[in-house]
């Protein structure tokens, strides 16, 4: 294994966590749009501009790192202080562990992210417009240019927190019977937030619901079987080795959905004029989303003579990089039975591929 092998596994790696950058920003200022305090002493912008540069320098300093260390048992194997067995295991481990480094770093951001945009909920932060990079800047109405409430009732644009969970599975051509995977054993969750819309200014019945969510779907294989890469395709394999106690499958998704919704809440009369409310009643929506792939893992846990093990293999194992779908849910008042279709193969190059399906229950915290 030498540079060109050990950097095209960490560059792919990078490839990644360069794409979180970007979504990290994007997903603040989405969320920031929902947010109407305006008046601080600190600007939203240049606490997103720092941190995404400690982002940029994290992959700098870590790829340059590397590569030093790299060059160094190169010599070492030139001058014969290192065998090339050694220097192979070494390598890997090197990479391994600035992987790492990032990925612990990244969750610190994540969570600096998460206090500002808090901070953005509380008032202390000031900004319609924020500036991505030297070509794109951001911008949204002020808080004098939104919707006025009407008599009482709700704004025609509305915001909802959604909650979702449920079973997920993935099927070849549509085959749901005798799946890959345990029916009850594999789970979905989705957290996001969603805009509600109006569309008529006299009738209550169709909306336009749109935001942002994270999906995280699970796939648990059956039969004692694991992903394995090979050739640029992945397949499920049998452990011969080992009873697996755990053999999970991970995705993480950022999402865009945009749902047409039927709500049949009765507007009300207040003082001779209509007064509209959201989620009072029976509702539907029909529609669909797109995404990118955020991250993907699996998780082996398996017990030996000697204790309990657990695997944890960060690979993209070839999935695809977009995500986009059909969903729909109908139910009452915050609560709906929800379902989503993958229409994208769950792998890029495979012979033969998979669509994952969701059936769950939905909450819209309006």
């Amino acid at each position: 294994m030498g540079l060109g092998s050990i950097f095209k596994s960490f560059n792919q790696l990078l490839i990644k966590l360069k794409k979180m950058r970007n979504l990290a920003l994007f997903t603040a200022l989405i969320l920031s749009c929902l947010i109407h305090k305006l008046y601080a002493q600190e600007t939203f912008e240049s606490k997103t501009a720092l941190l995404a540069d400690r982002i940029e320098q994290i992959h700098k300093s870590e790829k340059e790192a590397l590569k030093k260390e790299l060059e160094q048992i190169n010599q070492d194997i030139e001058q014969q202080k290192i065998n090339v067995t050694d220097a192979e295991i070494k390598k890997k481990h090197l990479a391994e562990t600035h992987a790492k480094n990032i990925e612990n770093q990244m969750d610190t951001i994540q969570i600096e992210l998460a206090e500002l945009i808090n901070q953005k909920a509380n008032g202390k932060l000031n900004s319609n417009r924020v500036k991505i990079n030297d070509q794109y800047t951001l911008s949204w109405p002020k808080e004098k240019d939104s919707i006025k409430k009407n008599n009482g009732g709700e704004s025609r644009t509305t915001t909802q927190l959604v909650l979702a969970g449920g079973v997920n599975n993935a099927f070849v051509n549509q085959h749901f019977a005798h799946s890959d995977f345990r029916y009850w054993g594999s789970h979905f969750y989705e957290l996001g937030i969603t805009l509600n819309t109006r569309l008529s200014k006299t009738s209550n019945l169709l909306h336009l619901k749109y935001g942002l969510t994270f999906q995280y779907n699970n796939l648990r294989a059956t039969d004692n079987r694991y992903f394995q890469e090979t050739n640029n395709e992945t397949y499920l394999v049998k452990n011969t080795d080992h009873a697996l106690q755990e053999s999970r499958f991970r995705n993480v998704y950022m999402t865009f959905p945009i749902h047409l919704e039927f709500d049949w809440t009765k507007v009300e009369t207040k003082d001779g004029k209509a007064v509209f409310r959201t989620h009072r009643s029976f509702r539907a929506g029909i529609g669909g989303y797109v995404g990118v792939n955020l991250d993907t893992k699996q998780f082996i846990e398996y017990d030996t003579p000697t204790g309990y093990n657990e695997t944890i293999q960060h690979n993209d194992f070839n999935t695809q990089n977009f995500i986009y779908g059909l969903s729909a849910y109908v139910g009452h008042k915050s609560t709906s039975l929800y379902v989503k279709y993958d229409l994208n193969a769950l792998f890029t190059s495979n012979s033969f591929n998979y669509h994952q399906a969701s059936l769950g229950i939905r909450y819209d915290f309006n």
